[in-house]
């Protein structure tokens, strides 16, 4: 035997509280039994091997003391749960071609419509951001004077917008709207 409890322990469940019936003793919780040419360690309660328990005081030395002089160390798992659900469609997407096919079909597809949502939410912030003028004709609002309106139509929206300003003022403002604009000329 190699690791035991105290001699005040019980058989029971975990909410099972010490009764009559219950006898006080020393129970095995680790043993080395030899099978043929080797050994055979059995643990009552492997959880000392899991992260929040291993670093608890002597379970390092512990689990580290039954492998250190062994050629081979085998875990038998088979009184364990069955392979976790992402670990077993991981081995089932590894071993069929045709699924590795259909799953990266698939991913590919998810980022290049995603990748088209974002270009173009981005590009219709950049228009909105422009200058009426270099905005397409869908974009524009109604508040916009486009480049399909006669000069009498300009004259005529411009009145309403600013009621304020003299017939010289839209007149050199619809001269401003219809000349050319070259590559080199800013806005001031």
């Amino acid at each position: 035997m190699l690791v035991a409890t105290s001699d005040f322990a019980y058989l029971g469940p975990e909410d099972n509280e010490l009764d009559e019936q219950d006898e006080l003793q020393s129970y095995p919780v680790a043993t080395v039994e030899n099978v043929s040419e080797g050994k055979v360690v059995v643990v009552g309660d492997p959880s000392i091997t899991i992260n929040a328990m291993y670093s608890e005081p002597d379970n390092v030395a512990f689990v580290r003391g039954l492998y250190a002089d062994a050629d081979h160390v085998i875990f038998d798992r088979s009184h364990g749960s069955g392979v976790p659900p992402l670990a077993a469609a991981m081995l089932v997407i590894r071993g069929s071609p045709l699924l590795q096919l259909l799953v990266g079909t698939i991913g590919i597809g998810f980022v290049a419509v995603l990748s088209q949502i974002r270009v173009k939410s981005a590009r219709e912030a950049l228009q909105s951001r422009l200058p009426a003028r270099f905005q397409p004709a869908g974009n524009r609002n109604d508040g916009t004077i486009g480049p399909g309106l006669s000069d009498s139509e300009r004259a005529e929206f411009l009145r309403r917008q600013h009621p304020d300003w003299d017939e010289e003022q839209i007149q050199r403002m619809i001269t401003a709207l219809n000349h050319p604009r070259s590559e080199d000329e800013t806005d001031e």
